[in-house]
């Protein structure tokens, strides 16, 4: 199957993940008490859910991680609609993300699934046209970049390209955990008018955690998931 064919199969409003009365507390708690509990929630094809209020450490970096599959809840349940249902989380910490050996242009290689991009530096190959589309459409300011390092750039910078990797990654959901830390606010807008393209282009669903609520408004008609 081709990915043209792939992508003509999705649909808007088809459901991806569902959580069914979940509930998570950490090891640490010796009480017991849940940090999260009763959490329903349905992410569909298109959906751009923005997680809303909740004070610090009140759980919405643990749903993230619970969406992730990265821990698993003690209460309810969280399953997939399809077996190929890809998953990936993108928090505040560019350098869990990217990687600082590898330029950009390699490291968003690594994004689209090209595992040996070291490989085709080494041997003089440049694959710039695919790249270069990427960073046109996506890269926010990058394109002159291509060939510097990832340990190079500003915090900013190195978000963008943990983002762009993300989208370059044929996620089914995106999960962005104040990814826009160390984004100055016209990135910060920028960025958010990027992924409602990503959305409407590609059907992603995308959770999103961020204290720059003012700044949301390039997102179309988000989901606000209150944790209060």
């Amino acid at each position: 199957m081709t990915l043209a064919q792939s992508e003509e199969r999705k649909k808007a409003g088809e459901p991806l993940l569902t959580l069914e009365g979940v509930g998570y507390h950490y090891p640490s708690q010796l009480d017991g008490k849940l940090l999260l509990s009763d959490v329903n929630l349905t992410l569909h094809r298109g959906d751009v859910v923005v997680v809303v209020r909740g004070r610090n450490g009140s759980g919405k970096t643990t749903l993230l991680k619970l969406l992730a599959g990265q821990i698993q809840p003690v209460t309810g349940s969280i399953s997939k609609h399809a077996d190929d249902v890809r998953v990936v989380y993108l928090n505040q910490h560019a350098s869990d993300f990217v990687a600082p050996a590898l330029t950009v242009r390699e490291q968003l290689l690594v994004g689209m699934g090209d595992r040996v991009a070291p490989m085709a530096r080494a041997a003089g190959a440049t694959m710039s046209r695919e790249v270069k589309d990427i960073l046109a459409r996506y890269g926010i300011g990058l394109p002159e970049k291509l060939d510097a390092f990832t340990s190079e750039l500003s915090g900013g910078q190195r978000q963008v390209v943990a983002l762009v990797t993300a989208l370059a990654s044929k996620a089914d959901v995106l999960l962005l955990d104040e990814y826009t830390s160390f984004m100055d606010s016209e990135t910060v807008a920028a960025s958010h008018g990027l992924i409602q393209r990503i959305v409407n282009s590609q059907l992603v669903s995308v959770v999103i955690v961020d204290h720059s609520q003012g700044l949301l408004g390039e997102l179309s008609n988000p989901v606000y998931y209150d944790l209060m």
